[in-house]
C-alpha cells in the first residue's frame, strides 16, 4: 500500500513491487507472495488487486511526511473508528461505568490498537462499519442513506469487510419500507461506484460508466 500511495502522488497506478523500495520500506526482500496476493496483471498493467482507495487516503501523508505520514493516516482512522464505538457502547449500554471500559477496551488493545500502526485496510474498515452500523441501529438520530453509503463503502476495500452487509441485512429487514429502500439506495450508489472505479483501474471498458456512476448516485 505504500508502494502504491507513492506511485499514486506521481500520478501513476503501476503496482508492479519496485525490490528496492521494497527493501528500504521493509528492510526485507520481496516474495513471489507478496505479488501473488496483492499485485494482478490486468488489461492495463500490474494493478493492486485489493484497488487504490486506501492508498490515495495514505497519498496525502506520503507526501507531508513519507511513511510516518501515511501511519499518521491509519492512525488518524483508528482514532474515528474508537470514536464511533466510544459512541456505539454508550448508545447500547445502561450502565455507563461499564459502556466506559469497554470502550477503553477496544480503543487500548488488539486488534484495533494493532490496526492504528500497520499500513493496511483494517483501521478504515472498521472506521466505515462501526459509522455504518451506529447510522443503521444505535445512533439517536439514525440515517438509513447514510449508514447504507457507508457500508457499501467497504466495497472499494478488501471483499471481506463488505461481509458485513450480509451479516446485517436480515435484522434491517425490520425496517418500514422507506428507511429500507434509503438504505438499499446508499449501499448500491457506493458498490457500483466501487465496480465502476475497479473496471476503469484495470482497463475494463465500462459501458456508460458514468451514467451508471451518475445514476447510482443520484
Amino acid at each position: 500500500y505504500l508502494l502504491s500511495a507513492e506511485r499514486l502522488a506521481q500520478g501513476s497506478l503501476d503496482a508492479s513491487i519496485d525490490p528496492r523500495r521494497f527493501y528500504e520500506l521493509l528492510g526485507i526482500e520481496p516474495q513471489p507472495i507478496d505479488a501473488t496476493t496483492h499485485v494482478a496483471d490486468t488489461p492495463a498493467g500490474p494493478r493492486l488487486v485489493q484497488g487504490y482507495a486506501l492508498p490515495a487516503l495514505l497519498a496525502p501523508g506520503w507526501l507531508a511526511g513519507g511513511e510516518v505520514g501515511a501511519t499518521l493516516v491509519i492512525a488518524l482512522l483508528a482514532a474515528w473508528a474508537a470514536t464511533q464505538t466510544w459512541l456505539l457502547v454508550h448508545e447500547t449500554v445502561a450502565d455507563q461505568r461499564i459502556a466506559r471500559l469497554t470502550a477503553a477496551l477496544v480503543a487500548g488493545c488488539a486488534p484495533l490498537a494493532l490496526a492504528a500502526v500497520h499500513v493496511y485496510p483494517n483501521a478504515l474498515g472498521a472506521a466505515l462499519i462501526a459509522s455504518g452500523y451506529r447510522y443503521a441501529f444505535t445512533a439517536r438520530l439514525r440515517r438509513p442513506a447514510l449508514a447504507g453509503a457507508l457500508l457499501g463503502a467497504t466495497a472499494f476495500l478488501n471483499p471481506r469487510d463488505g461481509l458485513v452487509l450480509l451479516a446485517l441485512a436480515p435484522f434491517a429487514l425490520r425496517w418500514p419500507r422507506r428507511d429500507l429502500v434509503r438504505v438499499a439506495a446508499g449501499v448500491a450508489a457506493l458498490v457500483i461506484a466501487a465496480a465502476v472505479a475497479g473496471m476503469a483501474t484495470f482497463g475494463i471498458p465500462v459501458p456508460y460508466a458514468g451514467y451508471v456512476y451518475g445514476t447510482a448516485a443520484a
